[in-house]
């Protein structure tokens, strides 16, 4: 990430025990959760759009009640907010089927 490029605030819902997935993998790696999503997402940006919507198709549909705040760049935000238009999926989703994958959950 280029550290002039501005963050943006977001935030998604997600099961506990993918909220605890994600911390425990923050620790382990002594990052932030911020940081893992980054990485995730930008995996999740490698394939092409039918590719996610497929991989999406699989992630388990929202049931938890945890919502995770992160800062993500500006950029990021922007890509997955065109891809969630694209194959009519929220932002948060998106968030979630990234995780899903980097994890290897799906």
């Amino acid at each position: 990430m280029s550290s002039k490029e501005s963050l943006k605030q977001t935030s998604f819902k997600c099961e506990y025990s993918l909220f605890l997935r994600l911390e425990e993998e923050a620790k382990k790696a002594n990052t932030t959760k911020a940081a893992i999503v980054r990485k995730a997402v930008k995996q999740l940006l490698q394939h092409s759009v039918d590719e996610i919507s497929e991989l999406s198709k699989k992630t388990s549909p929202y049931s938890g009640s945890y919502v995770v705040l992160i800062k993500l760049p500006e950029s990021l935000v922007a890509q997955l907010d065109a891809i969630a238009e694209k194959i009519s999926t929220s932002r948060s989703n998106l968030i979630r089927t990234a995780l899903a994958s980097y994890f290897k959950l799906v």
